[in-house]
């Protein structure tokens, strides 16, 4: 998510706010999956928004649902400082901008996700190749922990093995991660 700062330096930043599907603006837009139009937020009583009003001092929002295929992407949101900034016009062009704007999303989420996976597959085929080689036990405990910990992003990976006459589960060095003090 990105949100613009106001004043001179007008830029956007990277936040990392999450909003509960119905909650505030941006939630009700995407439970409802309709534009919504607020000319006037300081009169709106029907919900309120979940941001700041004293960092984001707007006074209209429009927001429009991304949708492909009918599955919610995400919302474009607009404000503006002005009251009645936004018209029907304008949920017209952006709800026509938001269809393509949610392919493109909808696309690079895609490709995120395969490369994330494409790098996985690739770990994995590393690890089957170093467990093959291994010459020994520990040497293959050690190229199993080592392969799986950053296909998992664990801080700490290895075995415990279950020894059947004493029914107890026997660590097999090494641990991968432990501080060598343990």
């Amino acid at each position: 998510r990105f949100v613009g700062l106001r004043g001179i330096d007008r830029r956007v930043r990277a936040t990392d706010q999450r909003y509960p599907l119905g909650g505030g603006y941006s939630g009700r837009v995407a439970e409802l999956r309709e534009p919504i139009l607020i000319n006037d937020v300081d009169l709106h009583r029907e919900f309120s928004p979940l941001v700041d009003r004293q960092e984001h001092p707007f006074h209209s929002y429009l927001g429009i649902p991304l949708l492909v295929a009918n599955k919610l992407i995400g919302t474009l949101n607009l404000t503006s400082l002005d009251r009645n900034a936004f018209t029907e016009s304008d949920i017209e062009v952006m709800s026509l901008f938001s269809g393509q704007a949610a392919v493109a999303l909808q696309n690079a989420l895609l490709y995120r996700e395969e490369k994330r996976r494409a790098v996985e597959l690739s770990s994995l085929a590393n690890l089957t190749q170093k467990v093959s080689s291994a010459q020994n036990s520990k040497e293959l405990f050690a190229r199993l922990a080592q392969g799986i910990s950053p296909l998992l992003d664990v801080e700490i990976a290895g075995f415990l093995l279950f020894d059947d006459l004493n029914r107890t589960l026997v660590a097999q060095n090494p641990f991968i991660g432990v501080p060598p003090q343990f």
